[in-house]
């Protein structure tokens, strides 16, 4: 199991930058806006990154990065998020992405139907009463309900807390072959399965399916003010660890 190292101590919102973000992540090829991170105690005598939701007329300003992991055909990534008190679940539609996730080949996103690669990301979908849903947001080459967007899997009967730490585990295995749909995705939270989806195909072109990347995705929205926040919030990930086989 591989963990990002955060530093011990306490590093300010507008303090980090790609060369930081890459002493903590050696394999990180690339980042955006990742001045709206910062670095904070109090997870369980850990320091966390801490995330700075900045609206805007799409959302909020996008905290993204990419790093390489060691292509495997099936990955367990864990990581421990918290919504902090007085998050806001965003505009009319209360939809955001949060803390890290699994990509592959092309990675897809931003409407790409592409099928040469894949990504698995996490979710939340508010139910406009102050609630929230978390899911996975996904780009498999089989997708069908959002396109050309990423499908949404949401875990029932499940309310996110606001101000408590969850424990999250994603585990993300590949189709054997881009001609067959015997792909899984399953989501752990607090020790207990609370999502899992078979036969996915998760890409359909291109070379061996496997899963080389390790995505930070952290933002409200969509494409217009209506996924804004009315104004700025804060949520939190820390022990993010991972491992293929």
């Amino acid at each position: 199991m591989i963990c990002i190292a955060l530093p011990s101590e306490h590093t300010a919102f507008d303090e980090v930058n790609t060369n930081t973000l890459r002493d903590w992540i050696p394999t990180l090829h690339y980042a955006v806006n990742p001045q709206h991170l910062s670095i904070e105690s109090g997870l369980r005598g850990n320091t966390s990154l801490r995330h700075r939701f900045i609206p805007s007329s799409k959302g909020s300003i996008p905290i993204i990065a990419a790093a390489d992991l060691e292509p495997a055909k099936m990955f367990e990534l864990q990581q421990s998020i918290l919504f902090e008190t007085g998050f806001d679940w965003g505009g009319t539609r209360e939809t955001g992405k949060i803390g890290f996730g699994l990509g592959g080949g092309s990675n897809p996103s931003g409407g790409s139907l592409e099928s040469d690669g894949f990504t698995a990301r996490l979710i939340w979908e508010g139910n406009n009463d102050g609630t929230a849903k978390l899911g996975a947001y996904v780009y498999s080459a089989d997708r069908s309900h959002n396109l050309p967007y990423g499908d949404v899997f949401l875990v029932d009967g499940f309310e996110i807390p606001i101000g408590v730490w969850l424990d999250i585990t994603l585990v993300v295995t590949m189709n054997s072959s881009v001609d067959k749909s015997d792909g899984s995705l399953a989501i752990w939270i607090n020790d207990e399965v609370r999502l899992s989806r078979e036969n996915i195909r998760w890409q359909g072109s291109g070379q061996e399916p496997m899963i080389d990347s390790l995505l930070l995705s952290s933002f409200y929205g969509g494409n217009t003010s209506e996924w804004s926040p009315d104004y700025t919030t804060f949520a939190r990930v820390g022990n993010v660890c991972y491992d293929g086989f």
